[in-house]
Formats: C-alpha cells, sequence, structure tokens
C-alpha cells in the first residue's frame, strides 16, 4: 500500500510533485498543437478550437468538422459549434470560474458558451476592435487583450463585463510577453499587469504604473498567490524570484538540461512551489529550492493550471501535477517515523497478527503522539486520490480510536498522590477528543464518497477546489452538465434541499423540452412524483417549489397542455396569472384572478384581453366570466371611460350610460363639448321608459345652456367684481348672479323660458340670495311685502340679514315668523327667540321667551347679559315670570 501511495512522486526539494494520470481520452482529436485548447478551472472539461495561426490539418482530419468544441475529462462530447460559417477567427479560449467557455474573437467579441445553451456575447469596444488585438490573457474572474496600438484593456469580472482601457500607458514597443495578477492579489485593488519592455518589466495597474530593471525575457508568468514571478530569459534562464523584492530563489539553465528545439515553449505555475516549463519533446519541473526535473514528451502537451495543481492535456490522456500534501509525505516516505507512519506501520503489523503492532501504538501512547497521527491520518486521506489509500487511511484512524478510548482506563489507574479532581479533568478531555476523532472521522469519510463519485463521473476536483466550489456550486455545476441523476444524489447524501430541489426542477425542464408522444396526464404525474421526493414529501415544501419556471419551459417546448396543468400546482397566483397569459390562456388566468379578490391581477389581466381582442369579444369574454363585470365597470371608470360607455351601449344599459354621460359633462371645458354630451345623455334617456325624469333633466339642462350662452354674451364674466361665466353655473346661481348684478327682470324671463320651470319656493329662495348678496335692503323688504306670507315664510330673510350683518333689518321680519302656518305656532316663536339671540338683541329675546314663559331660556339670556340695562330688563321679566 505504501508503494501504492508514493507511485508518481518525483522529488523536488523538500517538497514532492506528484503525476496523477486521470483519464485516459476517448476522443479523435489529433495534431494537439493545432488547436486552442483550455481546460476549466475544475478541469472538468476541455475546450478546444482551431488556431487559425497553425496550419491548416490534412485532408480527412475529423477535427475540421468540429471547429469550436467541449469534452468532458474523459473525452466525451459536450458541445459542438459549428464554425465554418462564422467570418470572426479565434485568438484564445479560457474558462470562467463558473465553468463557462471563453471565446475571445479578432474582431473585439467575447462570447461565453455554457455547456448547453445559448451564449452571451459583449465587446470590447470599437476602440479595441479598429486597433486590433496583439494578445491576450484569460483568468477565471476575467481576461485582459493587449491591443497593436499598446494599451492594456482589461474586464475585471464577468458579472459587470465592463472593459477598462489602461489609457495612462502605452507601450511604444509591443512586449514580447506580459502576464497579469488578479484583483483579489493586489494592493492597488484592480489587476495588474507584467509587462516586459527592452531592459525593464513594466507593472501596470489602473491607475498608475512601476517599471522595474529586468534583462529581455521571452516568458513571465506570477504565480497564482502573487508571492513569486517565474520568467524565462532570452539565454533560456529560467527564474524564480520572490515578488516582494525580486530576489532570486533559483535559477536553471534550459539549455544544459533539454535536448530539443527550445524556440516554442510554455510557462505554467504549479501551485506556489513550483512551475513546469513544457517544450515539443521535454517537460521541466522546477522548484523554488532550485531542484528539477525532466521528463521526455512523445506527443504536444497542454498545461493548464488550477488550484494548486497543473493539467496536462494530450491527444490520449489527461495527467494532473500537484505537490504533494505534508501530510502524505510524512506518512509515505520512505524510512519516515512520524507518528502517522508508525500508526500505518502498526495496522500493517496488526494485519499480519504481529505482538509488534502493540509495541508500536503502546510507544504513540506514551510518548502522546497518537492523536497527532490520527489527525495526520485523516488529513492525508482527505488528499488522497486512490480509493484504496483512502480506505487504508481511514482504517488506521479507526484502529487509533480503539486505543484513545482505553486512555481513561489509565487516568483511572494514576497514584493515589494525583489529584483525583485532575484525573476526572483529563478523562472529560480525552472523551472530548475522542469525540471529536470520530466526528472528524465521519466527515472526512462522506467528504471522500462525494469524491470519489465525482472524480468516477469525470469531474477531477480536490478537496481545496471542492471547498472553493462549495458543495452547493458543486451540484450547480453537475445540473449545467446534466448529470442530475449524480447531483441529486450528491444533494441528498449532502442533506441539500434547495440543490436538491433544483436538480429535480432541470432535470423536469429537460424532460418537458425533449418529451414527444405522451399521455399528458402520465407526463405531469411523474414530474409531480419527482418532485415531491426532492421535496421530501411533505406538502410546505412542495408549496416552496417554483411550478412556474416548469409552466414557462414547458409552454416554450409547445406543450401547452402540459404547461396549463402545472400551472395548477403554482401556489403564488401573482405568478400563476401572468404565467396564463404568456401562455395564451386568458379567460382560465380571468377566472383565477377573480379567485384572488386581487384587482391589480383581475386589471392585469383585462387590459391584456382588450388589446389582444376585437371590442365585441372582449365583452362576450368578460361577460361570460363570472364575476368578471364589477372588475371590468370599475377598470374602466378609472382609466377608460369610452370602454365603459361602449360596454353600456351593448348591454343596453341606458340609464347608467346617460348618468355616465353626465359626470362626463362636469369636465367639458367648452359650451360645445357640454351641449354634445347632453344631447348623448338626451339620447341615452330616451332608449328606456324608466327615466323619462332624468331626460326632462337633461333636456332643461339643454335650455339652460343655450340660455346661458345668450347671457354671456350680453354680460360677460368680471371676475375683479365677482361676475363668474355663466356657462360655468347651475340654474340658482344664474339667478342668483342675475339678482345680485341688478338684472331682475332678465332673472324673471330666465324662470320662465326653463323648461322644467322654477318653483316659487326656489324662486323665493334665489330672490332672497341674490338680494342680500346685492344688500338692496329696500327690494328686498319690498319683495317681502309683495305678499301676505312669503313661499318660504319670514325666517330665510332674518337669516339672510343676519348672515349679512345688519341687525336692524333682521328685526323688519323678526315678528312675522310668528305669524307663519296654523300649526307649530309656539315653535315659530321659539325660532324667534333664536333668531332674536343670533343678533344680539337680548331684550326682544327675553319678552319673546316670557311670553313662552321658558324660565331655562330667560335664565340663559340673564348670563349672556353685558349692561345694567339690559340686565334689569331680564331680571324683571323673569321675576314677573315667578310671580305667575
Amino acid at each position: 500500500m505504501t508503494a501504492a501511495a508514493r507511485e508518481g512522486w518525483i522529488p523536488l526539494g523538500d517538497s514532492v510533485l506528484c503525476q496523477r494520470r486521470l483519464y485516459e481520452l476517448d476522443w479523435d482529436l489529433t495534431h494537439f498543437d493545432h488547436l486552442h485548447v483550455a481546460v476549466s478551472t475544475t478541469g472538468s472539461f476541455v475546450g478546444t478550437a482551431r488556431n487559425e495561426a497553425k496550419p491548416h490539418f490534412a485532408v480527412g482530419a475529423t477535427t475540421m468538422s468540429v471547429p469550436l468544441a467541449i469534452h468532458s475529462a474523459k473525452g466525451e462530447l459536450v458541445r459542438a459549434q459549428p464554425w465554418d460559417r462564422e467570418h470572426a477567427s479565434i485568438i484564445k479560449l479560457g474558462w470562467t470560474d463558473d465553468e463557462r467557455l471563453v471565446v475571445l474573437l479578432n474582431d473585439a467579441t467575447v462570447r461565453l458558451y455554457p455547456l448547453y445553451g445559448d451564449p452571451a456575447v459583449f465587446s470590447l469596444g470599437e476602440e479595441v476592435k479598429d486597433s486590433g488585438i496583439h494578445s491576450a490573457e484569460i483568468w477565471p474572474s476575467g481576461l485582459a487583450v493587449l491591443t497593436k496600438a499598446g494599451q492594456f484593456v482589461v474586464v475585471r469580472s464577468w458579472r459587470d463585463q465592463v472593459p477598462r482601457v489602461y489609457r495612462h500607458f502605452k507601450f511604444a514597443a509591443l512586449p514580447n510577453c506580459w502576464s497579469y495578477t488578479p484583483e483579489a492579489n493586489t494592493t492597488s485593488g484592480s489587476v495588474e499587469l507584467v509587462a516586459q519592455t527592452l531592459n525593464s518589466v513594466k507593472m501596470v495597474s489602473e491607475m498608475d504604473y512601476q517599471e522595474l530593471e529586468f534583462p529581455p525575457l521571452q516568458r513571465i508568468r506570477v504565480s497564482p498567490n502573487a508571492n513569486f514571478w517565474a520568467s524565462v530569459t532570452n539565454g533560456f534562464k529560467l527564474e524564480l524570484r520572490l515578488a516582494s523584492s525580486m530576489h532570486v530563489t533559483g535559477s536553471l539553465d534550459l539549455q544544459t538540461v533539454v535536448d530539443c528545439d527550445l524556440n516554442d515553449f510554455d510557462l505554467v505555475w504549479c501551485g506556489e512551489e513550483a512551475v513546469l516549463v513544457s517544450f515539443s519533446e521535454a517537460l521541466v519541473f522546477f522548484h523554488i529550492s532550485g531542484e528539477h526535473y525532466v521528463i521526455d514528451l512523445f506527443e504536444p502537451v497542454t498545461l493548464s493550471p488550477a488550484l494548486e495543481s497543473c493539467f496536462q492535456i494530450t491527444s490520449t490522456d489527461v495527467t494532473l501535477f500537484s505537490i504533494v500534501p505534508y501530510a502524505t509525505q510524512n506518512i509515505f516516505k520512505i524510512g519516515s517515523t512520524h507518528p502517522g507512519a508508525v500508526l500505518m506501520d502498526a495496522v500493517d503489523h496488526y494485519n499480519r497478527k504481529s505482538a509488534q503492532s502493540v509495541d508500536l501504538l503502546e510507544e504513540l501512547l506514551r510518548t502522546a503522539q497518537l492523536r497527532g497521527a490520527l489527525t495526520t491520518c485523516l488529513e492525508a486521506a482527505m488528499q488522497a486520490w486512490e480509493p484504496k489509500v483512502q480506505r487504508s487511511l481511514l482504517t488506521a484512524v479507526q484502529f487509533g480510536r480503539a486505543w484513545v478510548a482505553s486512555e481513561p482506563a489509565a487516568v483511572a489507574g494514576t497514584p493515589a498522590s494525583s489529584p483525583p479532581r485532575r484525573a476526572s479533568v483529563d478523562a472529560a478531555a480525552t472523551a472530548s477528543v475522542i469525540i471529536t476523532i470520530r466526528d472528524a472521522l465521519v466527515r472526512t469519510g462522506s467528504r471522500l464518497r462525494v469524491l470519489n463519485a465525482l472524480r468516477a463521473a469525470g469531474f477531477p476536483v480536490s478537496d481545496k477546489a471542492l471547498d472553493a466550489i462549495g458543495d452547493a456550486g458543486m451540484v450547480r455545476l453537475l445540473v449545467a452538465a446534466r448529470k442530475h441523476l449524480l447531483a441529486f444524489r450528491i444533494a441528498e447524501f449532502l442533506e441539500l434541499d434547495r440543490a436538491r430541489a433544483a436538480v429535480v426542477t432541470d432535470w423536469t425542464k429537460l424532460k418537458i423540452a425533449h418529451a414527444r408522444d405522451f399521455d399528458v396526464d402520465l407526463l405531469v404525474g411523474t414530474i409531480v412524483d419527482r418532485l415531491r421526493v426532492s421535496a421530501g414529501g411533505s406538502d410546505g415544501a412542495m408549496a416552496a417549489l417554483d411550478f412556474s419556471d416548469l409552466a414557462v419551459a414547458a409552454h416554450a417546448a409547445g406543450h401547452v397542455a402540459v404547461a396549463t396543468r402545472l400551472v395548477d400546482f403554482e401556489t403564488q397566483v401573482a405568478k400563476k396569472v401572468p404565467l396564463l397569459l404568456e401562455m395564451q390562456q386568458p379567460q382560465l388566468a380571468l377566472a383565477k384572478a377573480i379567485s384572488t379578490f386581487d384587482k391589480d391581477l383581475v386589471y392585469l389581466v383585462l387590459i391584456y384581453l382588450r388589446k389582444s381582442l376585437k371590442l365585441t369579444d372582449f365583452l362576450r369574454a368578460v361577460h361570460d366570466c363570472p364575476g368578471a363585470l364589477p372588475y371590468l365597470e370599475q377598470y374602466a371608470r378609472e382609466n377608460d371611460r369610452t370602454l365603459l360607455r361602449d360596454f353600456y351601449f351593448l348591454e343596453d344599459r341606458h340609464v347608467e350610460m346617460g348618468n355616465l354621460i353626465l359626470e362626463d359633462v362636469e369636465t367639458a371645458e367648452t359650451t360645445e363639448e357640454k351641449l354634445a354630451l347632453l344631447r348623448e345623455a338626451t339620447a341615452a334617456f330616451a332608449r328606456t321608459k324608466r327615466a323619462a325624469a332624468q331626460q326632462r333633466m337633461v333636456e332643461s339642462q339643454v335650455d339652460l345652456l343655450h340660455q346661458q350662452a345668450q347671457l354671456a354674451t350680453r354680460f360677460p364674466a368680471n371676475p375683479a367684481l365677482g361676475i363668474q361665466p355663466y356657462e360655468s353655473l347651475s340654474l340658482d346661481a344664474t339667478l342668483v348672479q342675475l339678482i345680485r348684478t341688478g338684472h331682475m327682470d332678465e332673472a324673471a324671463k330666465l324662470r320662465t323660458r326653463i323648461a322644467a320651470g322654477v318653483s316659487e319656493k326656489r324662486w323665493a329662495w334665489t330672490v332672497v340670495r341674490g338680494l342680500a348678496a346685492a344688500r338692496d335692503w329696500p327690494e328686498l323688504e319690498k319683495f317681502a311685502a309683495a305678499s301676505r306670507r312669503p313661499a318660504i315664510g319670514h325666517l330665510p330673510f332674518v337669516r339672510a340679514c343676519v348672515a349679512a350683518g345688519v341687525s336692524e333689518e333682521a328685526k323688519k321680519y323678526m315678528y312675522d315668523i310668528v305669524c307663519e302656518g296654523e300649526v307649530g305656532q309656539k315653535c315659530d316663536i321659539k325660532l324667534r327667540v333664536e333668531q332674536y339671540e343670533a343678533i344680539g338683541a337680548i331684550t326682544e329675546a327675553a319678552q319673546v321667551a316670557s311670553q313662552l314663559g321658558d324660565m331655562p331660556k330667560l335664565v340663559e339670556l340673564r348670563r349672556m347679559a353685558r349692561d345694567g340695562a339690559t340686565a334689569a330688563a331680564v331680571d324683571e321679566l323673569i321675576a314677573a315670570l315667578r310671580r305667575k
């Protein structure tokens, strides 16, 4: 087992580099050096495309038919994009951090291809397109291009996709090589670019730049964490430098270790400790300590950096180079005396039934190194790739736990001189360690099950890579790759409820999209059953599922019946109604909206129907839906009164139509508009016998408008004098204004010309109001005396005088109040008391109250008396009333 764990190890200084062959590629790609090749950050997918700068393929090469392709790490074709009709050529390929293939074209456009689906496209700008692209670098979170004009253009994030031109710096001569440092690893907070010039290196950020002396270079690369620089000089000398001080930590003359053509090579970092230099026939590993190792190559390779590792792609296999963790080295390196190695030896002796196993374990217990050995084995197991090695390390942990569990007995057997409190504390501490190791063992085993399942499916992720992606992110990646079964099992195993529902939802969309010749009930039942299983079978979890997306997918696939059925399972009506409208099911949408009593949703459906149907069809559709007519009336009254009039007309609701027109008369601005609307209202009322009174009223209003138009020409409005336009006044207001302005005769004529007529009481009220407004008191007295008793009595005369503030005029009509009516005479006298009181005539009010024998009123009036004479008069009346 130890030899198997050391397979592929390459010692480099105090570190060890591991060469691990992951997959044999099942594809038909040849002439690998004539392709653009890019490996995703997890190593799960490989993007390939024709390199227009290289010679064409030989006749009959199958790759010619698939210029742009995405393969899995096992070589399975995931996506093929024909490129023979594209006008632009590909400059470079890369991958985003969410596994989308980045394709940079020579027309300054960037396409982001998902594993399935349409690409997202954005442009780097007309300036880049006009100047042209010299070279480019793509990393998981962004890209940078160097234009032929000598300027850098950077896209910092795939989310905002905003190209930023570094205008403050421009190369006079284009550099031979350059590299990048992502903004997360810079002090400036922006992407920094390192470019070689003649005898220096420029460090360019978004705001400034810095120049360092440097020999001429052919390649330069910044380490993933920006701690080191790797460069190859024109003399083929490989140098590693500290980024902070530029101190050379190691150098290697490549001409002395490589015996092949050195002109075409690639330089890639493998973690933070080593770099790989690939030539046509050799691969050089160089450690920061200065150690190197050379491997012969027999075919072209492509190197792609990953998280603390590096992938090598050839036409036949995928290989992973990674630094062996120190925990793994301490256990498996030859001659190791680390406690972890001793524990593994103890397990090996135990399997061979050797008593030396007990000796080794007792030595670990005696030196208190067993717990450290267990931790080291757990860490090594997490980093191991081979299941056999994983099992052996976990078995060692399980074996060692049994000995740790026996420690409390040793604690209990401590000498009597030892304090018993100390023994109990040690026992509790040991128990806590046992629980910690047990939990860590369970977590490690669960984690390895996930990692092994992913690696077997063609996703060569390490433990650290999985931590960077996250469990939910890994499930999303599997869903994007359409590995739904694996994604569901991992989400279920890790108890990721939301991720599990998302997996089933995406699977359902695909099933709907690809369904052909199916039974609707069977398909919907299958979908709902799967979703119920993913939700755990509870109604609450089912209610949290989003059936709207499934309905949209079904409708987009042309399965309207399936979409309609799925909408019924959607619990949020705010989503359900718009979906039904998108699926052109307005009648059903209207019924659903009405059932919620949500006015806004009903209005939404009504607007949709009004825009999509003719008027008669629209009204018929609303009429056929129970409960929709009140909503239609309310909506039309608030937003579309013309629609409401048409609705009333087609429904033969002439009274409502006439009343609606009368409401519009109030907002009409001109007399012509008012007359036209009034005639329409008359016609509406004339269509039914139930509106005869309304018809006469409207006809009277028409007559009034004609009369007011004539008055307006004779007596123009004068707001300064309080004379309003006659067209804007009612009949009473018109009569009052005529009387107030001294045109009593015109008012009398208008009274006779109105078809509906003006009653005596209405005329009397109008005259009193008009004369009081004009303060024509003699004429008012004359009008009151024209008949023995006015139609409205004398009380309005009194109140008009009181309102005008003329008390003496009011007293002229006060006595006549008692003479009005044959019934309720005392009540009228009481009114006279109130009127005297209103004008401040306390003595007169007291006299009337005395006639009525109203002692409480007299007492109240006594309190209101302000002068002695008035008070004396009231006291006398009170005394007289008491004597009675």
